[in-house]
Order: structure tokens, then sequence, then C-alpha cells
């Protein structure tokens, strides 16, 4: 056969997989299974195996070879193979061969549904969210095979809405739920972008369908919690939002190497007295930074004995400001080397603790900056301001992150505002800043080797003006005048109307009114009002 279709001799897997495995090292019911000579036939234990045991491949590839499996049949345990041990580019190349990814539609190349599906998947697991959304819309006369599939509409609408196409992510939603109305995954998704729209009709009929057990399979906790903390109802989403230690994706939330029956999942009232506490810092540097308001809280709680594994980036700005806690590196997916006898997550917080809406702790402020970072950052910011304003900039995130292209603003355009404010110094506040760029930018990216650095220029700031990154976070935690560039109802922790939050009393939120539009926002921003704010710093 042609191209991704010719059939592998056993010379080259084992090239490409090395010595073949004895079939024994399967598990007995698999290796029966195989037998049928069809991936679907063991797909959910070849999932499962591989997650567990990643050297377990090169015996299913010499089985399926002894067994004789079909080309195509081998090809899916291959490609899907690269794709349950984590290596997405190598799964995207075995299966675009087979579905046409790599040509255009309507071409003579072999198409074969399940591994178009893979390919699309193994794109959005690897951030390349535009990539996959090509591959999604060049089907041709090819997306009749997929018409008819749940789960083709489902992961169409997570890559639209991965791309910032709300619109197209609820119409492929809606079609998911006509196809599968009763799957439990699809429902929380249509739930999420009900909010996102808003349709609150649609919102509230399927939040009451999924409270009342409508749909199958296991809640996504973090789903389903996050449009109740958007409406500020900080008790039922921070209780709903404990269910995420058991989803099947936890690991992306806390760090799988901590023993499950240690888990405290009780409030502050019952903490036994005299036992040690880890706290895992969990998601990205932003949740963790606003999570640390209740690192004081803690030491009261546990008299002391409090452990907090967190982010390399941030020890030194932690450890001097919480120096009764101990403080580890966070090595996700290895267990700390220390004793403790209960632990959570830090995003549980809140709920330990009891939070509501009205009683966010800390909010004027709660971290300052080592002092030699800031008697470093004074000298330099006033050597390259040279008596002008300062202002603080972040304009776009992390590119992995999956709404990142909802919430980053292209630099270009963030550039053509500073040409009119020659009379300010901008200071960059992130990594990846371009070399072309408006002379009153400034790039000190080499040096902010750690958030004590970053805190140390932030504090130089008269104002801050970001996207909804960690920086945001650390300027409100210093209690840093800031301006939070926030798309529409995107995101729990800034509620859904007005410029307060419930999380920091020096940040002021300037909201896209309508989804992707940014051009109000950034007028109101780099206009007369940011004249105005900087015009304070001399009375």
């Amino acid at each position: 056969m042609a191209g991704g279709a010719q059939l592998l001799s056993r010379l080259s897997w084992r090239k490409l997989f090395g010595r073949p495995a004895d079939s024994q090292a399967l598990p007995d019911g698999l290796a029966a299974q195989m037998s049928r000579r069809a991936f679907a036939a063991v797909q959910a234990e070849v999932q499962t195996l591989l997650r567990e045991r990643r050297d377990a491949f090169a015996a299913l590839l010499e089985t399926a070879r002894q067994l004789d499996w079909p080309p195509l049949e081998r090809e899916k345990l291959i490609a899907y193979g690269h794709f349950y041990r984590g290596e997405l580019a190598s799964a995207f190349s075995r299966a675009a061969a087979w579905c046409g990814g790599t040509v255009e539609a309507g071409s003579g190349a072999p198409f074969d549904a399940d591994l178009f599906m893979l390919a699309a998947i193994s794109l959005f697991h690897n951030a390349q969210y535009e990539d996959a959304w090509r591959l999604m819309t060049r089907l041709g006369e090819r997306s009749s095979a997929l018409a008819g599939r749940g789960d083709y509409w489902s992961i169409r609408s997570s890559i639209a809405y991965a791309t910032g196409r709300i619109r197209e992510a609820w119409e492929a939603s809606e079609e998911a739920r006509r196809l599968v109305p009763d799957d439990a995954l699809v429902a929380q998704n249509a739930y999420a972008l009900a909010f996102r729209l808003p349709d609150m009709a649609a919102f509230e009929r399927l939040r009451a369908e999924i409270a009342a057990g409508r749909f199958a399979g296991k809640p996504n906790a973090f789903a389903l919690a996050t449009p109740i903390l958007a409406m500020d109802d900080y008790a039922a989403g921070f209780r709903i939002w404990e269910g995420r230690y058991a989803q099947e994706d936890a690991e992306r939330y806390v760090n799988p190497a901590l023993p499950t029956e240690k888990r405290f999942a009780a409030r502050a009232a019952d903490w036994p007295v005299g036992r040690t506490l880890l706290v895992s810092c969990e998601q990205g540097f932003g949740d963790t930074i606003q999570m640390a308001r209740y690192f004081p809280l803690l030491t009261g709680l546990t008299g002391g004995r409090t452990i907090v594994e967190t982010q390399p980036e941030l020890l030194p700005l932690m450890a001097h400001n919480f120096p009764a806690l101990r403080f580890l590196p966070r090595e996700h997916g290895k267990a700390p080397a220390v004793a403790f006898d209960f632990w959570l997550g830090s995003m549980s917080l809140p709920y330990l603790f009891g939070t509501t809406a009205d009683d966010v702790p800390a909010r004027p402020g709660y971290l300052v900056v080592p002092e030699e970072a800031r008697h470093y950052w004074r000298e330099r910011v006033a050597q390259m301001a040279a008596g002008r304003p300062r202002v603080g900039l972040a304009w776009s995130g992390s590119p992995s992150h999956r709404t990142d292209m909802q919430r980053s603003i292209p630099f270009a355009t963030i550039a053509a505002r500073l040409h009119d404010q020659v009379d300010m110094a901008f200071f960059a506040l992130q990594k990846a800043v371009p070399a072309a760029r408006p002379d009153n930018l400034f790039d000190v990216s080499e040096e902010l080797l750690t958030f004590a650095d970053t805190a140390g220029l932030v504090a130089e700031m008269d104002l801050v003006v970001a996207v909804d990154t960690s920086v945001v976070h650390l300027a409100g935690a210093l209690g840093k005048p800031t301006w939070l560039l926030l798309p529409y109802r995107y995101e729990w922790r800034w509620s859904l109307e007005g410029e307060g939050n419930r999380w920091y009393d020096s940040v002021r939120v300037l909201r896209q009114r309508a989804h992707g539009d940014w051009d109000p926002v950034l007028d109101e921003a780099f206009g007369a009002r940011l004249i105005r704010q900087l015009a304070q710093r001399s009375c």
C-alpha cells in the first residue's frame, strides 16, 4: 500500500520499537482479547495498561504482529499507543497519514475516521489549537464519515472554544448533545458554554439536570464549579470543586504522587491538633500566588506544622514572606521526601477555611519584595525610566493554556498603542518580548530569574496593565494599582460585572463587552484614563 498505509515488516517494527517483548508480559485478559485482531476490542485496556506501564508498548506490538493484525488495525495500535504514552507529536504523525491530515481534503489519500479523531485530539492536547481547527474544517466530503459521531462534535466544540470561537463551540456542542444526550462530559461542556455565551436559560436547565444525576459518567468538578464561583456563590462553588480529586484527569490539578488516603477533606474546625499538613500548590503560578493569602492562617491552624511544596520559581518570594512555613520545590509526579500526616491541594484552602465572596482574606495585599530584589530594581528602573511615569505591561500568557487565545492580545496591537505614549516608560513584565518593539518599551526579561525579581520590578511601577496571567495576581498581592484586561465572561475569580473583584482591592477589571472585542477595552486603557491615572503620580 502507498504512504502511511505501508505494511510494516518485522524488521521495521523492531527498528521502531526495539526487540520484541514476550507477549506473556501482557495481562492475560488483554492478550486473549487481542486475538480478535481489532484495536477497538482492546482500546480501553490498552489505554489503562500504557498509562501504568509505558514499557508494555513493545509487548503489545509484538503480540499484534504474531497474531497477524490487519495493517490498519496495527497502525491504530501504534498511533494510539504513542498518544497514551504522552508522545503527542508521534501520535499525530502516525494518525495523519491515514486520515488526510497532511494533505488537502478531496485528494486520493486514505481516510480513517478513528485516526482522524486521534490526529485532531493530539493537536489539541499539544496546544496546537489553530492547527487542530484547520484540520477540523477542511474535511470536505469526508465530513459525512464523522457527522454521526458524538465524539467528533465534542472535540470540535473543545477546539473551537480553545481558539475563541464561542458560537461555533456552542453549535458543535448542541450537535454532540443531540447524538449522545446522556453523556456527562458533553453535557458539562454545554453547561460551561451556555454560561459563556451567555444563554442562562440553557445554563440553568443543564445545571438542574446535572445536579439530578441525569447524565452517565463522572462529573467534571472543575467545569461544574467555575460558573458557580463566577456568580460569587463561593460556598457552593468551592464545595463542588473539591470533587476534582476524583476526576479522571485529576493529575492535571494535583500532584498524582500524593497518597489518596492522606488527603484532608474536612474543614479547619476538624483539624487534629499536633499533626503536620503538606500543602501541594496546584495549577499555575497565579493560582499559587492567589492562595498564598491563606498561608498565615495555616500557621495558626497547625501550630507551625505546615509544609508547602510550590513551583521553584516562587520559592524565594514565598519563603521570604512566610518564614513560619517550610517550603519545598514541587516536582509534579513525585512525592516530597518529608514526613506529613495529611495533605491537600492549595486550591482547597478557600474550602478549608469556609471562604465566602464577602470574607476573602488579605484583599489589600499580603506580599512584600525581598530587600535585595527591591534594591536592585529600584536602581535599575530609575536608570531606564529617567523620570518618566512607569507602566508595567503583560499582553500574553502561556500558549499552552487552553484558553490563551482568548486572553492574550497580539503584540502588534499593543505596540501600536504605545507609540502614542512617548512620554511614558513601559516595562515588559513577561517573557517572549519581540526584538522589534517601540523605543519606550523596555525588555528586562533575561533579568527576571524568579518571582522575587518580577515582584521587585512590579513594585517600581506606577501602574500595571495586564491580561489575565500571574502578573495580575502578583501585582494585586503587592497592593499595586493594576488594570486587568479581561475577555468577556472569562474567569470565575473576577466575577461577572463591574471593575471591582473579590480578591484584590488594587485591581480594577476592564472587561470586554463582547467575545473577542478588544478595541473598546484598549481604547479605555491606553487613552485618557491612562493619562489621568499617571497624573495622580505627581500630585
